[in-house]
């Protein structure tokens, strides 16, 4: 409380009043009071006075102190509420108990006045802060739980926009999709259409994970889709650099503001089941293809979507080959490899995911999934690391020859 004491004094003797205030100014306490003796004025002064306490005489002309602390009770207000009396029984020291009373003395023995008042409005001073304390942590456990549900709710949305498990099986029987938001929202994500007898396949990074890489995750997802459905494009290079032209254009960026661009690691291949040929671009994010335990890195162009080079858009690359029977091919963000961990807490690395693809050959599609899985998990627990980014795998075993 700030300045002086305000106490209200309940007592209906003024003698007895006269002499506790003078005990207390002896004691040096700094306080002003009001003194009340009726029902009536002691309801107001609850109002007007507004007292950081309450002292009151047990026994009243028109009720008791018992009855005026169930009143305070009653009109909502937690005070400090101490209770005088001539001589107390152990019948009234049981019922101050029960009622909640703060505290009680004799009127003839006030030496310990002032610390039970001390005490009494430290103690209701801390009930008070933590009072507070506790409905802040309420409101900030409301807000966040208002946050999560936002966030699942977004991640609904999310999934359904994205396709479903049922037509990539449909498209890619032999294939697996290991996708690991770092939080629940994914800045990664996964592409996959049928369009002029090919199956396109991508996978993407966005700037950022959580919630601004799964907002642009719905931009870029629904640009790749255009660009083979609205604009006709049927090789990765030219569906690559209709979405950075698309980015550019949604999000308003130019080369004067390059500087905030969003941008997009993308590793997109198509592959046509007829020809059995694959055609792959990347923006940043290679292509693996293991063939007999040995695998060939089809590299990306070292740049993201989005990017401007002489005032132009950057263009990219192109890559053909022949598939075989028995090849597997993988498609990633760049989650894996970032990941720390270890026995030294260091990244996972390229060389080493290459290393781990080449070593799961001989195991099923969804089998080299769940190894995939499990060993990044028990490469992060190490040492405890938490999740470093969101993590993005596409497995395809290639069988089909015409």
């Amino acid at each position: 409380m700030d300045g002086r004491i305000k106490l209200l004094l309940l007592e209906d003797s003024e003698m007895d009043a006269d002499l506790l205030v003078r005990h207390l100014h002896k004691e040096k306490i700094d306080f002003k009071y009001v003194r009340v003796w009726k029902k009536s004025t002691f309801q107001e002064q609850l109002k007007l006075f507004a007292p950081d306490i309450i002292i009151a005489d047990y026994s009243l002309s028109q009720f008791t102190g018992v009855e005026a602390f169930r009143l305070m009770k009653q009109e909502g207000y937690n005070l400090p509420f101490i209770l005088a009396s001539g001589s107390i029984s152990e019948k009234i020291i049981l019922q101050i108990i029960k009622e909640g009373i703060d505290d009680y003395l004799l009127k003839d023995n006030l030496n310990r006045l002032s610390n039970m008042i001390m005490n009494v409005v430290y103690k209701k001073q801390l009930e008070i802060e933590k009072n507070r304390v506790e409905i802040e942590k309420k409101l900030v456990e409301q807000k966040n739980k208002d946050i999560l549900d936002s966030i699942n709710y977004a991640k609904r949305i999310q999934d359904a926009i994205f396709p479903p498990e049922e037509l990539v099986k449909e498209l890619l029987p032999e294939s697996f999709i290991l996708l690991k938001p770092k939080d629940i929202i994914s800045g990664d994500f996964y592409w996959v259409e049928k369009f002029d007898k090919k199956t396109f396949i991508g996978a993407v990074d966005c700037t950022g994970h959580g919630v601004p890489g799964a907002l642009l995750s719905i931009v870029g997802y629904n640009l790749l889709s255009k660009a083979i459905n609205e604009h006709n494009h049927t090789s990765p290079d030219e569906i690559l650099n209709e979405l950075s032209n698309g980015i550019n254009k949604t999000l308003r960026q130019n080369i004067e503001s390059s500087n905030v661009n969003d941008t997009m690691d993308v590793a997109l291949c198509s592959i046509d089941k007829i020809t059995n040929t694959l055609e792959f671009a990347g923006a940043y994010n290679s292509l693996y293809l293991i063939r007999n335990k040995r695998l060939v890195e089809i590299h990306a162009d070292r740049f993201p979507v989005g990017v401007f080079l002489n005032g132009q858009l950057r263009k990219f690359t192109n890559h053909k080959l022949q598939l075989e029977k028995g090849d597997t091919i993988y498609l990633f963000s760049d989650g894996y490899a970032d990941q720390f961990g270890g026995e030294k807490g260091k990244k996972f690395k390229h060389k080493q995911f290459k290393k781990l693809l080449i070593s799961i050959q001989d195991l099923s599609i969804e089998e080299q999934k769940n190894r995939l899985n499990s060993t990044i998990e028990e490469w992060q627990s190490m040492t405890s690391e938490e999740q470093t980014d969101d993590i993005l795998v596409i497995g395809i075993k290639y069988n089909s020859l015409s």
